[in-house]
């Protein structure tokens, strides 16, 4: 049987950012302006059936996927070159 597929997030108001970028706190307010959805993309997937550390697993796979992709089209931006090797290192190992 396959899963029926919504757009959960078509009508939702992610709030948009208070801060310039330069603002050290800009990734927090960004962090909580993220997490209910986050929170409810899990709930979604384990309602579904999958388990709650494979849910995690595959939405930190998705985002260090989509850090290195990022990274992969601006690699002369020093800040994105800092962040990438964070990464890699809370990850343990580089490609």
């Amino acid at each position: 049987m396959a899963a029926r597929v919504i757009n959960m997030f078509e009508n939702a108001l992610i709030p948009s950012p208070r801060f310039t970028l330069d603002d050290p706190d800009r990734h927090i307010i960004c962090k909580q302006a993220l997490e209910p959805f986050f929170k409810e993309l899990a709930a979604s997937a384990q309602r579904a059936g999958w388990d709650g550390d494979e849910v995690a697993m595959a939405l930190f796979s998705i985002a260090v996927a989509d850090m290195k992709e990022r990274e992969s089209k601006r690699r002369t931006n020093w800040s994105s070159q800092r962040s990438l090797a964070a990464l890699d290192r809370i990850v343990g190992h580089t490609e």
